[in-house]
């Protein structure tokens, strides 16, 4: 890839070429290496989000930050899932043969993006989720350093959740639950409910006495990758609650196939043990997805 690279004032460096399993396994990247680049976010993680939009070469900015990690007491596991996903995700799609910008920053994301604008014109980007996150770029899309696209990532319009519960409390979720099933047909036949009820709730609050056996919470192989982000962890973030842990936690898109396949074999059991508690048991039967 390019040699001329991309040139950042001290507080923003290209993690490539740098000390460590992350720098090791990064190429150096110049504006010229992509024709649009564009900048997926922390839980914007999905290579599928590449193939919504009409661009051709297509380079990811990717950004870690810091300033954002420092903003509040973060449990050391989130932000440890967190770098490690991103960072894992770097090297899946550069094996690919996209082209990754990967910053390290002390900075915000507004003042990283500034630059990175200034280098290779606007950067494409998708609408996000986080509220925090849309007010510190809201300069960039106003002034065009960013372009906004519609975000692919969500099953359902917000409009169908609107209409469904409103936007005042009480916020009743089995109204939005059925306006779901209405309008996709999930769990449906001919217009109403598989089985004649939208819920069950009654029939899923059995106590759990020890039978079937509950499952052994999953342990992920651990890589130079994941070590890294620990000991980053232990030491830039040590003051902040928690440990970090990344065997306990997927970290990669092979990792997060094995998280799913553990789901699917929990299931069966889930649904009738779905509000059982045990000390026996940290988790049951549920399917430990929620970080992803």
């Amino acid at each position: 890839m390019g040699e001329a690279g991309f040139s950042f004032t001290s507080p923003t460096v290209q993690a490539a070429g740098r000390k460590g399993a992350l720098g090791r396994s990064l190429c150096t990247v110049s504006p010229d290496d992509a024709e649009a680049w564009v900048w997926l976010a922390y839980d914007q993680l999905n290579a599928a989000f590449l193939e919504s939009l009409n661009l051709n070469n297509i380079g990811v900015v990717l950004i870690e930050s810091s300033s954002k990690a420092t903003r509040r007491p973060y449990h050391q596991q989130k932000l440890g899932v967190l770098l490690a996903n991103q960072r894992h995700f770097a090297l899946e799609i550069q094996s690919q043969g996209i082209p990754v910008l990967y910053l390290l920053s002390t900075s915000n994301y507004s003042a990283v993006l500034s630059e990175v604008s200034q280098a290779c014109g606007s950067v494409h980007c998708f609408h996000h989720a986080e509220r925090e996150l849309r007010k510190d770029v809201e300069t960039h899309l106003q002034s065009g350093a960013l372009v906004e696209h519609e975000h692919p990532g969500w099953l359902t319009p917000q409009s169908w959740f609107l209409e469904s519960v409103g936007a005042e409390p009480p916020f009743r979720m089995d109204a939005f639950y059925r306006k779901v099933r209405q309008q996709t047909g999930w769990m449906m036949e001919n217009g109403k409910p598989v089985g004649g009820k939208y819920s069950y709730d009654a029939e899923n609050r059995f106590p759990w006495k020890g039978e079937p056996d509950a499952p052994v919470a999953p342990v992920y192989e651990t890589d130079d990758i994941d070590r890294e982000v620990e000991a980053l962890v232990r030491s830039h973030y040590g003051e902040h609650p928690g440990s970090v842990d990344l065997s306990a936690q997927p970290t990669s898109a092979k990792q997060i196939d094995e998280a799913l396949q553990f789901a699917l074999d929990c299931l069966p059991n889930f649904v009738t043990y779905e509000d059982a508690m045990s000390e026996k048991s940290r988790g049951l039967f549920h399917s430990r997805l929620a970080t992803l």
